[in-house]
């Protein structure tokens, strides 16, 4: 069976900030303070940190993976790793709330939010992280400019590993050799999706049983086995006369049994995006009803948010 695995390409970056040999000489410190949110929205901010970390040489504290850490493996430690963790954040924390410390250890603090958000990699922002010994950032909105992140997509997937028992997932790979079938992971999500943003991604099961069986018969000569994730319980009747199979069922679980599959399709959404990103696997995105689906219409994933959002943030000058 010929590998579907698609490489993203890289963009260009316009405006690379500029780096002294001052700046240079001695490693800084990039703490990533605020711990909450859902995973995949932890690990988003963690992978757009690690990019920067990647690109400019810097240390990155992900505190935003607080309560996760023995779930990733860049935060994986044994016990004394859990108690200096535990200690680390209240001392990034003791930092941040104290202006006096601050000037002392040459710390910078440097806030996010929906109206104002971080850009890791822009000229500003990068220049007051490499200028000071230490930066700690407080909210969820953080980014990278995305031709970083899929520079160093490879070394992010490493480090934010899932560290889960291999013997778990191995269902998937004996399935695609037994079958001799590409497996297409399918993310539902409908819980929360039926207020949000008055419901505009809350889909009918019915439309994710038609997109897979469009898929399989706009494929003729391939055969697809669908592993299912969802957020809400899924009949055994359900995806009737498909091959298809269930994920584990726990937040990291599908996401990472979404991260082997061979393609992958949901909503809108950071899980299904970060699954892909992680899986280094193509993936459909699915902004509205269709009814129709071809293996033509999975991309490679190139960020991690939606593009509007993108498009909407201030400049990588500014």
């Amino acid at each position: 069976m010929p590998n579907t695995r698609l490489q993203a390409t890289p963009m260009h970056v316009a405006n690379e900030p500029f780096r002294s040999a001052t700046e240079m000489t001695v490693k800084k410190t990039l703490v990533i303070e605020t711990p909450f949110g859902r995973l995949g929205n932890r690990l988003q901010t963690a992978a757009y940190a690690l990019a920067f970390s990647e690109e400019f040489d810097v240390e990155v504290k992900l505190l935003c993976l607080r309560g996760y850490e023995d779930l990733i493996s860049e935060t994986l430690g044994n016990r004394l790793g859990k108690i200096r963790r535990r200690i680390e954040y209240k001392i990034y924390t003791l930092i941040a709330n104290s202006k006096c410390l601050r000037k002392v250890l040459d710390c910078t603090l440097i806030g996010s939010t929906k109206e104002d958000p971080v850009i890791l990699s822009s000229q500003r922002i990068s220049r007051l992280i490499l200028s000071s010994r230490m930066s700690i950032i407080r909210g969820y909105y953080i980014y990278t400019h995305p031709s970083i992140l899929i520079k160093h997509a490879e070394r992010i997937r490493k480090r934010l590993a899932p560290v889960v028992e291999q013997s778990e997932f191995t269902f998937i790979s004996d399935k695609r050799s037994r079958e001799n079938a590409l497996i297409v992971g399918v993310h539902i999500r409908r819980g929360d999706y039926k207020e949000y943003r008055g419901g505009e991604y809350f889909f009918p099961l019915s439309m994710y049983e038609n997109l897979a069986r469009s898929l399989t018969i706009n494929s003729s000569g391939r055969k697809f086995v669908f592993l299912v994730c969802s957020d809400e319980p899924i009949g055994d009747d359900a995806f009737s006369g498909l091959d298809w199979i269930r994920g584990p069922g726990t937040a990291l679980g599908d996401l990472y049994a979404l991260s082997l599959c061979d393609l992958v399709m949901g909503p809108v959404s950071t899980f299904n995006r970060l699954s892909a990103f992680l899986g280094g696997i193509p993936r459909f995105e699915i902004q509205s009803a269709v009814d129709s689906l071809r293996i033509s219409d999975f991309r490679p994933v190139q960020d991690l948010t939606y593009p509007t959002e993108w498009q909407n943030r201030p400049s990588e000058a500014d």
